[in-house]
């Protein structure tokens, strides 16, 4: 289960999403909160939300309101996994739901190639 201190040193940018959705932050394996924390991410879990939700912020391009919740992509964690003692991952971007994976490295590497392809689609209409 994921360490308070590794859970805490995610939500460094967006400390009240610290306590949201904690039932299922306690779920997720310690090893898988350190992947994604050596990755970069950020916890943006928000109350109105499922499960809990992190994302890479340097992908926003501009300031990201938490409150706002103008987020194009997010892993979320979801416990839905054949055997309640562990969680899975999937992609969200507001109205779509991707893949759910077992493994938090193949939910990164979803997240990487949507958010590059985000990001040219984005760089590519602004410059027409």
């Amino acid at each position: 289960m994921a360490t308070q201190t590794t859970l805490e040193a995610l939500a460094t940018v967006h400390p009240n999403c610290l306590g949201i959705h904690s039932d299922i932050k306690a779920l997720m394996p310690e090893r898988c909160a350190r992947v994604l924390l050596d990755a970069g991410f950020t916890d943006c879990s928000y109350g109105n939300d499922e499960c809990p939700s992190y994302y890479l912020e340097h992908f926003r391009g501009y300031d990201w309101d938490i409150w706002a919740k103008n987020d194009p992509i997010s892993i979320m964690v979801v416990d839905m996994a054949s055997n309640q003692s562990e969680v899975q991952y999937t992609l969200v971007d507001g109205s779509n739901t991707y893949e759910v994976h077992d493994n938090i490295r193949d939910a990164i590497n979803e997240y990487l190639c949507l958010c590059h392809n985000l990001h040219v689609d984005h760089r590519n209409n602004w410059e027409k």
